[in-house]
């Protein structure tokens, strides 16, 4: 499964525009390359909205990280977290074993 994110990883840093391209530090860039499957042939455009091409969920938390480590502004990375954190919360507490138990009941 990482190996078909990686090619969809791939394919997208392959459209990235040049300035942001550049702000992802090159072995990055080359592991993702070197350990994609190879036969995947993935159609993602980036004039479309990623939400809207059927990624793989490793490929949008892939995008997430990359998106928060090199390509936001430290104001952005502020709010990002809150918004990381909120959802973990929301998460947390949707698969809690406990609550899951409760409702049974």
């Amino acid at each position: 499964m990482d190996k078909i994110a990686y090619a969809e990883l791939d394919c997208i840093f392959n459209q990235l525009d040049t300035n942001d391209l550049s702000k992802i530090p090159m072995q990055v860039i080359q592991y993702f390359k070197e350990n994609k499957d190879k036969n995947y042939h993935c159609n993602i455009d980036l004039h479309i909205p990623l939400e809207k091409q059927n990624l793989h969920l490793k490929t949008i938390q892939y995008l997430c990280a990359i998106n928060y480590l090199y390509l936001s502004a430290e104001h952005e990375q502020e709010e990002l977290r809150k918004i990381y954190e909120e959802n973990d919360k929301t998460f947390s507490e949707k698969t809690n074993i406990d609550k899951l138990f409760e409702k049974r009941k």
